[in-house]
């Protein structure tokens, strides 16, 4: 039922305030969007959920930035996209029982590196 929360509260905002939500296209992407910092929605999420940014990745194009967010102790996970040019946050899925995965032995290599986080160790 967590997962359900985030889009809940966003079609509600969209609904009872349709001036501040606004649909993003990121790609292929389309989302429901509010005027929030990635800061202030993480800060959110860490108060309601536990979960905390583990790390990110920028969008072909450099149109946003996706971010997982992780809960350690109950693997419960939301990815969230921040648009860099509306300055708007999306959260894009979420759901439990994420796992990680063992590093693979031979990954592709990045055509442009990525940013480094500041984000918590796991």
């Amino acid at each position: 039922m967590k997962f359900l929360l985030p889009v809940a509260v966003m079609a509600l905002a969209a609904f009872f305030a349709p001036a501040k939500a606004q649909q993003v296209v990121m790609g292929t992407l389309q989302m429901i969007c509010l005027p929030q910092t990635i800061d202030a929605l993480s800060d959110q999420f860490r108060e309601s959920h536990g979960e905390v940014p583990i790390g990110r990745g920028i969008v072909f194009g450099e149109e946003g930035v996706f971010y997982l967010l992780l809960n350690k102790k109950t693997a419960s996970w939301t990815i969230v996209a921040y648009d860099l040019n509306r300055e708007m946050t999306c959260v894009v899925s979420n759901g439990d029982d994420w796992e990680i995965l063992p590093p693979l032995k031979n990954p592709a290599p990045h055509k442009k590196p990525v940013p480094q986080t500041q984000g918590t160790d796991l």
